[in-house]
């Protein structure tokens, strides 16, 4: 049985992952580059390890609270919350030069400009293997325009790609009129792969005090309740570009994931249902090779033969 999985089977180098299972931005630890994580967890056994959206300079993020747990998920504003790169670099990629996993690096920001600064930096740091273009995180203004226009989302992943050596993967938002647009724009753009989907906008609010939720008031849905827009939007992905699609949404389980590989994903990033939860990672990596074994699949692609359309 082959799990293995290429995310940039075009590009010079390739992003080859021994499997499918990879951390989703934000989600690894409790500050989304691993702080928490017990030093005894075999992290290396995952198929990639993608640490939190980086923006060129520090940023404090959103009012608290930042995140609520409901009923149907998380809403969470964290606001990209990070370091910035300059202190990335000196205090946290140091603990993962030496992984025997492949690390890609979320990127965020503002501007074209500053998404090619901080690709130029993230190129040259050892130990990062790919890049992961945050167009559209919903609860802050960073990026989103290049996630809502196809003709920006266009024109920066061209101009990232140009300047820069490590495959490149493009985050989409789905709070959009047609994401399949976007899909399609940044494959023009030269992107190797698209990660989909962000959270979905939405809030919470006490009705007894008027009180919201969230310190930002507006935030990002995640959890089960997106799962079934996660999938449509991965569906419908997979039919229009040429590129890997990785698959995120509400995914908390082996057959979460084994849905998605059926409408075409070519690998899974888990996020909110890792959080405080590390060990779910292998838990649904070693659910979907018993699940393969029992449907007698020699690797993920025949599953996507199964889909009944």
């Amino acid at each position: 049985m082959d799990i293995g999985v290429n995310l940039a089977p075009e590009h010079a180098t390739g992003l080859s992952l021994s499997n499918p299972v990879m951390t989703s931005a934000g989600t690894f630890g409790g500050d989304g580059y691993g702080s928490g994580v017990p030093i005894e967890f075999p992290w290396n056994e995952l198929g990639a390890v993608v640490l939190k959206s980086t923006t060129l300079l520090p940023r404090l993020g959103n009012p608290e609270p930042h995140m609520t747990e409901q009923p149907y998920g998380w809403l969470n504003a964290v606001g990209l919350k990070n370091p910035g790169i300059a202190e990335f670099c000196e205090d946290v990629m140091p603990g993962f030069v030496d992984a025997d996993v492949p690390i890609i690096l979320s990127l965020a920001a503002d501007s074209h400009e500053d998404f090619v600064s901080l690709a130029k930096i993230a190129t040259e740091i050892s130990g990062i293997k790919g890049i992961e273009l945050n167009f559209g995180c919903p609860n802050t203004a960073s990026g989103l325009d290049f996630g809502q226009n196809p003709e920006a989302a266009k024109r920066v992943t061209e101009a990232v790609k140009s300047q820069v050596h490590l495959p490149i993967i493009v985050k989409l938002t789905p709070n959009v009129t047609d994401v399949v647009e976007i899909g399609i724009a940044v494959q023009e753009g030269g992107a190797d792969a698209i990660t989909a989907i962000n959270t979905v906008g939405g809030m919470s609010v006490d009705w007894h005090t008027g009180r919201p939720s969230l310190g930002n008031v507006l935030g990002g849905l995640s959890g089960p309740a997106i799962k079934p827009i996660a999938l449509g939007v991965v569906y419908r992905l997979v039919r229009a570009v040429e590129i890997p699609v990785i698959g995120v949404g509400g995914i908390s389980n082996a057959d979460d994931a084994m849905e998605f590989f059926c409408v075409g994903a070519t690998a899974v990033q888990i996020g909110s249902a890792a959080l405080g939860r590390p060990n779910i990672y292998l838990a649904i990596l070693a659910g979907i090779v018993e699940r393969m074994e029992e449907k007698g699949l020699k690797d993920l692609p025949s599953l996507r033969k199964g889909l009944v359309s």
